[in-house]
């Protein structure tokens, strides 16, 4: 059933790019030398490779990828990712820059690589439709009512026209090369963020601690580096009456977060890091030494990000601290040891804002 409708699904798409130009220039003798140009557009980086792409094009077509001097035609393609799924456009032109064809495809599937065969089968009907129709399963050519005959029908009415090369612009392939010449245009692998955060949190200070963060992230696919500086906002703990100390603390966080799960216009992250921070402690209303301490420790928590407009997302961060050694703040007052406050052995932190992506 599964290869069936593959079946079918291919019929349509070979059907749609002869109506719409992909083959335009069709069939011959001899597979046109084409240059493969392929372009993940960010947010689309788990579709199909480049390499695995020509490779795939090249099962059905044979070794017809070159290097852009020496190809007769190129073929553009670039995929995106778009409220509900995929979409990619295939733009095929001459040697010279003529536009011979354009295709669109789109999926609303979840997981980019079930465009695979159809990108593969569109890029090869461009180059060579006899050779690609030929690597279809046999029933693409059986039934009373199959679209196969036609389609050939298509392609053979209009001869290609093929751009001869002059003989200094042509090169034999080496015999040992195994992989397409593919030619790869620059995309953005980097990916860069900022975010700002509002944050509350359980034993950090002696009460529910509020404060600003911000952060900045870089990576790659799948993986980012954050980089917090987070600032608490300070309390005050009585000893007696008319003695009082002020506590304050920030902090810097650096965490490690692999993507878990995706979908379009949802991240969902897992974080692992650690923490720096500096505790403060300074007497209000008697007289005493304040107190500085730094302290560190693990952090592990987890990100839900939410895809607001273009560029701008929500996020959504849980995440659980321990900072140690375990400050404890205390003062003589009356004449005896009053603690002010000691930091739990866990903390907790929730955490909401808004990042942009670069």
């Amino acid at each position: 059933m599964a290869r069936t409708s593959l079946v079918h699904a291919l019929r349509r798409v070979c059907l749609v790019a002869v109506g719409i130009g992909v083959c335009a220039a069709p069939a011959s003798a001899q597979p046109r030398r084409s240059a493969l140009s392929w372009v993940r557009e960010p947010g689309a980086e788990t579709c199909i490779g480049a390499a695995e792409l020509g490779r795939r094009v090249e099962r059905l077509v044979g070794p017809v990828l070159v290097a852009a001097s020496q190809a007769e035609v190129s073929i553009e393609a670039r995929i995106a990712r778009v409220t509900g799924g995929y979409q990619a456009s295939i733009v095929v032109s001459s040697g010279a820059g003529q536009i011979l064809g354009k295709r669109a495809l789109s999926s609303a599937d979840a997981d980019c690589r079930a465009m695979d065969d159809q990108l593969a089968f569109v890029v090869a009907v461009a180059i060579d439709p006899d050779a690609a129709l030929a690597e279809l399963p046999g029933e693409f050519a059986s039934g009373d009512d199959d679209p196969g005959a036609e389609l050939l029908t298509n392609l053979r009415a209009h001869p290609p026209h093929h751009t001869e090369l002059p003989p200094s612009r042509l090169r034999t392939r080496p015999a040992s090369r195994s992989a397409p010449a593919i030619r790869r245009s620059p995309g953005r692998p980097l990916r860069l963020r900022g975010e700002l955060m509002a944050a509350a949190a359980l034993g950090v200070l002696p009460g529910p601690a509020f404060g600003p963060a911000a952060g900045v992230g870089a990576g790659f696919d799948g993986l980012l580096l954050w980089l917090h500086a987070g600032d608490w906002l300070s309390q005050e703990v009585a000893l007696e009456r008319g003695a009082r100390v002020h506590i304050s603390l920030w902090q810097l966080d650096l965490a490690a977060c692999p993507r878990l799960w995706s979908r379009p216009g949802w991240e969902l992250s897992a974080c692992v890091g650690s923490v720096l921070a500096q505790l403060e402690a300074r007497p209000v209303g008697f007289s005493g030494p304040s107190q500085r301490r730094w302290v560190v420790g693990p952090r592990l928590g987890g990100r839900l990000e939410r895809q607001l407009w273009a560029g701008l997302w929500l996020v959504f961060a849980l995440d659980g601290q321990g900072l140690w050694p375990r400050h404890r703040v205390t003062y003589a007052s009356a004449g005896l040891q009053r603690q002010a406050a000691q930091s739990a052995l866990l903390a907790g932190a929730v955490s909401f804002g808004l990042q942009m992506r670069f």
